[in-house]
């Protein structure tokens, strides 16, 4: 069984290659076998079956979005009466993260190419995008505009996050009242473009305190090949 995580271990060499974080050591990931043996430590999987069954060698990607963290706050859980409490109420512990809105719109596309890039070298075929946003399916497809925004919190931290997705894709409504459909439309495009599985892409991008673009915790892969069979996979924090 192949696992969701392991196609996406090339993703920290594209980013390392574009704004070369020094968490990630290249020579861990020269060839397939390296990048297989560190799979496990850099993604997680969601579900209870094992992955992608070895016999699928070509996939429809019906959306392939980067999430960009614009604002992390540290949250040290001290009462709000406090010191500690009323400085994080007037924003200590928040910094913003500024990107070029250029960079925003064009980057997915290249992230995108590196991508089915990957897949390739794995041994799987991505449908054209052409031929999937030329389905009848595809309008059936229902997703946000870019530059959609939505915010994260846990114990710790909060974050908030802009959505932009390879030009030609949408940002894939995974609402209540639209996710029904959207699943539907999904199913279709990968059973009548000749795909195996379907893969729906959100990388996560932050800036370190130097300005470059790394792969942040909470990026998600999720594959679908039997519309009863998905799974998700996830980044660690690294």
């Amino acid at each position: 069984m192949r696992k969701a995580g392991t196609l996406l271990l090339t993703l920290p060499l594209f980013l390392l290659a574009c704004g070369g974080p020094t968490k990630f050591d290249q020579a861990q990931f020269s060839d397939t076998s390296a990048i297989h043996k560190q799979a496990g430590g850099y993604w997680k999987r969601d579900g209870f079956w094992g992955g992608l069954p070895q016999t699928i060698n070509k996939v429809a990607i019906t959306e392939f979005s980067v999430e960009y963290v614009t604002q992390n706050t540290d949250k040290s859980g001290a009462s709000a009466l406090s010191i500690l409490g009323a400085a994080e109420m007037i924003g200590m512990g928040k910094r913003k993260r500024v990107f070029d809105p250029g960079f925003k719109e064009q980057f997915p596309a290249l992230m995108y190419q590196g991508f089915v890039a990957a897949l390739k070298d794995e041994g799987i075929d991505a449908v054209p995008m052409d031929t999937i946003t030329n389905h009848p399916a595809f309008k059936d497809l229902s997703g946000a505009k870019p530059g959609k925004s939505f915010g994260t919190s846990n114990r710790n931290t909060s974050a908030k996050i802009e959505v932009f997705p390879a030009p030609g894709l949408p940002v894939v409504d995974d609402g209540w009242f639209k996710g029904i459909g959207n699943a539907k439309a999904e199913a279709t495009l990968v059973a009548e473009t000749g795909a195996q599985a379907g893969l729906r892409v959100r990388i996560r991008v932050a800036l370190d305190d130097d300005g470059r673009a790394v792969l942040a915790a909470g990026s998600t892969i999720r594959a679908i090949y039997e519309p009863q069979k998905t799974t998700t996979g996830f980044n660690k924090e690294t």
